[in-house]
């Protein structure tokens, strides 16, 4: 953390919005005193500023655009792997960086996307007046197109495009599930911070282990039934995301030391009952006693 370079991200005048501001704080967070190497990934900044990557990318472009960042170094993050390396900024920390003013002494106003070329100011609709009110079922747009799609912002895009492909890891993972009719999406999330981890967390286990562990917990002889008793089995998400591989085998079925089978204990009563029968039988004959009957009633 620098101090200079956060110092002089919360007082240059040029930033456009409030999150681009939020991300140039979190750039000069994790930049030097003099603002060079600063790579924190896209996930990072989008927690910091409340967003997608989406909007992170674009405030990036923006920035740099206003000569508030510049390309670094990127030699320093070549001990990455390149499908997960960031770009390496540095911030002009020392650089006075003014808003252009015209000649008549008016700062110009910044363009919005959202406006369609007017200058910061959303035209207002009319409204309906009396002779001319608003018709009760209004034309729906066109499905192939009209003004709603343009109106949908990037971050408003689903996450997962179209014809998305899980990958094979995964797609042996899911094949060894026992449990029928569980939700892959949300299997496919928890499989991912388990075995990728996230910008705060490490991986916890990797693709190969997690595949040795589910194809030994489908092949559990105490795993209850998956036709029968799906609901006694947990659903994969929770699973992964309560490290459960970590578990070792199911414990048994049936008997346990805390609480005894109703079954057995009724035929441990009916076993005490029949001895007893027995016991009252030779004490009225008076048969000779065992040696073991006479030990125990005289101890």
């Amino acid at each position: 953390m620098s101090i200079e370079a956060t110092s002089w991200a919360l007082n240059v005048d040029t930033v456009p919005d409030s999150t681009a501001r939020v991300i140039l704080l979190g750039l000069a967070n994790h930049a030097s005193r003099d603002g060079s190497a600063a790579w924190p990934s896209v996930a990072t900044l989008a927690e910091y500023a409340v967003c997608s990557g989406r909007t992170v990318q674009r405030k990036l472009r923006d920035l740099e655009a206003l000569g508030l960042l510049r390309k670094g170094d990127q030699r320093l993050v070549t001990h990455l792997p390149a499908d997960r390396r960031p770009v390496v900024y540095d911030l002009p920390v020392g650089v006075t960086i003014c808003r252009p003013v015209t000649e008549s002494g008016v700062t110009p106003m910044t363009r919005r996307g959202d406006t369609a070329g007017t200058d910061g100011v959303t035209p207002l609709s009319p409204k309906p007046s009396m002779n001319h009110p608003e018709p009760s079922n209004p034309p729906k747009p066109p499905k192939g197109g009209g003004e709603q799609q343009q109106l949908l912002a990037p971050e408003d895009t689903p996450k997962r495009p179209r014809g998305f492909v899980y990958p094979d890891s995964f797609e042996r993972f899911w094949a060894a599930w026992p449990k029928p009719g569980d939700t892959k999406r949300t299997a496919h999330t928890a499989w991912l911070k388990a075995t990728e981890g996230t910008s705060k967390l490490p991986a916890r286990v990797t693709a190969a282990e997690l595949q040795q562990a589910v194809e030994a917990f489908a092949a559990d002889p105490n795993l209850p039934d998956p036709d029968t008793e799906a609901r006694f089995i947990p659903a994969a998400a929770t699973w992964l995301n309560q490290d459960r591989w970590e578990n070792g085998p199911l414990p048994g079925r049936g008997r346990t030391n805390s609480r005894p089978v109703a079954g057995d204990t009724h035929r441990a009563m009916q076993r005490s009952h029949t001895a007893a029968q027995k016991y009252r039988a030779l004490e009225e004959s008076g048969t000779q006693q065992g040696p073991h009957l006479i030990e125990r009633r005289t101890a």
